[in-house]
């Protein structure tokens, strides 16, 4: 089995992308928002995160 370690792609205050091979995970301060398999939805939804919440709106 192989390990993977994630790449920082973005991150604006504590809401961050990173990279895998098979698509891109948002986090906000070390809590998992969402996966995607395109860098342009993580762009929008780290653009669109709420301040202080966990939400993607």
């Amino acid at each position: 089995m192989r390990i993977e370690i994630p790449k920082l792609v973005g991150s604006r205050g504590q809401v961050r992308i990173e990279k895998l091979s098979v698509g891109y995970q948002v986090w906000n301060d070390y809590r998992f928002i969402a996966f995607f398999f395109d860098l342009t939805e993580a762009e929008a939804c780290m653009n669109r995160m709420i301040p202080s919440t966990n939400i993607c709106a």
